[in-house]
């Protein structure tokens, strides 16, 4: 469906409730960004696969592929708040997202751009371009509700049937006030897709704490990471750790081969053979 400026703001009905869910992603071959840290904190890199086991509901996986991200394609998609909320960070808001995109799409890299009110408008279809990124950022505009639901599953929808290495980043400022989809099926939704997901929380106030759990816990779910900033200044550096982890990752998948149905959640964990380090990625997933 398209809006009266011509832009894309649905590729599929948003839907309530767990049942309905919003696009059917089969899984047959599991890909996992997996984070590596050592006891400081800092990114763990020079690794090889016999330093990482794969385990599905307890059980041994064995890798069918193995990446250090840094020379892999990536693709990335930004999902931008542009409620009237926004209105006096929104100048700030688009230098830093110009600035990331920038930084991190290079010529072997695709991406797109999800701006959100009252629903979501895909401001850039995937693209391999960096330019009508730049310029889909620069058309954002803040004004109205916010649908952050909606606009957390359409950017997770622009990477159905894409294999590799793929994160999403999503900025908001507020509760969802004006989404189709329900938190439930969003959550389901994620574990589905199992996209990274790296969600900044800027200028959430003490009210916000359980809009400030369901972000830490949708990224946690997705092996992302959440952030809160009081200011869009702060977005700059915030970015820039983002962009650090998405290139310091490693790249692993497995086939599965599970005996579970569709509607049972299979657990994911990566163990490393070296002491001292510790690996994040998806807990798990939906087929």
């Amino acid at each position: 469906a398209w809006d009266a400026e011509g832009k894309e703001y649905s590729d599929f009905r948003m839907l309530k409730g767990d049942e309905r869910l919003l696009a059917k992603v089969e899984v047959n071959l599991v890909e996992l960004n997996v984070s590596v840290f050592d006891e400081s904190g800092r990114f763990a890199k020079g690794l090889s696969r016999g330093d990482f086991t794969v385990l599905e509901d307890g059980v041994a996986k064995e890798l069918s592929a193995f990446e250090f991200a840094e020379s892999l394609p990536m693709a990335l998609g930004l999902v931008v708040d542009g409620s009237g909320s926004m209105d006096k960070s929104m100048p700030l808001v688009k230098q830093a997202a110009t600035e990331f995109v920038t930084n991190l799409v290079g010529e072997k890299d695709q991406g797109f751009v999800v701006e959100f009110r009252e629903r979501p408008t895909l401001l850039a279809p995937m693209t391999s371009r960096r330019a009508a990124l730049i310029r889909a950022i620069g058309e954002t505009r803040a004004g109205g509700a916010t649908a952050f639901h909606d606009a957390v599953v359409l950017g997770l929808y622009q990477f159905r049937s894409l294999a590799g290495k793929k994160a999403l980043v999503v900025l908001t400022d507020g509760k969802d006030n004006h989404s189709s989809t329900d938190w439930p099926t969003l959550k389901r939704y994620a574990r589905t897709a199992s996209v990274p997901i790296f969600v900044v929380g800027l200028d959430l106030g003490l009210f916000d704490l359980g809009l400030k759990s369901r972000l830490k816990e949708i990224a946690a779910d997705t092996g992302g990471e959440a952030f809160f900033i009081g200011s869009a200044k702060e977005l700059p550096s915030i970015y820039r750790k983002i962009e650090t982890e998405v290139r310091s990752q490693y790249f692993l998948s497995y086939l599965a081969e599970s005996k579970k149905s569709e509607d049972e959640f299979r657990t994911v964990e990566v163990r490393l053979a070296k002491p001292g380090l510790k690996a994040k990625t998806i807990r798990g997933y939906f087929p």
